[in-house]
């Protein structure tokens, strides 16, 4: 649970999802990413799905301090990252896969498979890259060359 601190009256209160999704965007417009370090450890679906779509933003930035609050995330968010496998940006696929992929998570194998597959060549080259990692790494897969 992500908390806020009064900092007149020094009470501690939860956050809710509103407020730090307002406060992701404030931060956005000023170049400033504070909010998204106090979500490493997130595990609140909107705030992630709130991330993922950051993946896509217009801005390098951006995206690359989405990509570091996924990554740095320990909690287990794993079924929303593979749910977002199916987004209809190619970014959002493509980083989702490294993520996972540097997670080491085994669930995602048969999307990545499929994900060699994809439209976009960016997308096909990260799912083969994550494929070929995982199995360094160990995981019993093999990335499909044959795609």
């Amino acid at each position: 649970m992500t908390y806020l601190v009064d900092s007149e009256s020094d009470t501690v209160a939860p956050e809710s999802d509103d407020d730090l999704i307002a406060a992701l965007n404030a931060g956005i417009q000023k170049r400033r990413f504070e909010p998204l370090e106090r979500l490493y450890d997130t595990d609140r679906p909107r705030l992630i799905e709130t991330i993922i779509a950051m993946l896509d933003h217009s801005d390098i930035r951006v995206r690359g301090e989405a990509f570091g609050a996924l990554m740095g995330n320990r909690s287990d968010i794993s079924d929303i990252l593979i749910r977002h496998l199916d987004s209809p940006s190619s970014n959002v696929r493509g980083f989702l896969l490294l993520v996972l992929a540097n997670r080491e998570d085994m669930n995602c194998i048969p999307k990545m498979t499929e994900l060699t597959r994809d439209d976009d060549s960016m997308v096909r080259t990260y799912a083969k890259d994550s494929l070929e990692f995982l199995a360094a790494r160990g995981a019993g897969c093999a990335s499909s060359q044959d795609s």
